[in-house]
């Protein structure tokens, strides 16, 4: 497993609590409710990406790029709130 570190890094699901190092085995939740710590705002619906920690954040791509989401927030939260994210990962683009 290798941390996601922007909202450009392909996501595929939301690590469980256990620690692992970068390169190592974990257990990853690949669809329904998972745990997330925020590193910012969010609001309740909001797409959820990574930060440069791993850590979620709002995922809200600049004009012309494309991000990378691991799912939806299910409720409303601020940074180092722990919130339950529906995990399905997918992207978006602005134009």
């Amino acid at each position: 497993m290798i941390l996601a570190a922007a909202a450009t890094d392909k996501l595929m699901g939301v690590t469980t609590e256990i620690d692992s190092d970068s390169g190592e085995s974990c257990d990853v939740i690949r669809g329904g409710i998972a745990a997330v710590k925020l590193a910012g705002t969010v609001a309740a619906g909001d797409y959820i990406t990574a930060n440069g920690s791993g850590l979620g954040v709002k995922c809200n791509p600049s004009t012309g790029t494309v991000a990378q989401y691991v799912g939806k927030a299910e409720v409303a939260g601020v940074s180092g709130d722990i919130i339950d994210v529906w995990v399905a990962p997918g992207q978006l683009t602005t134009p």
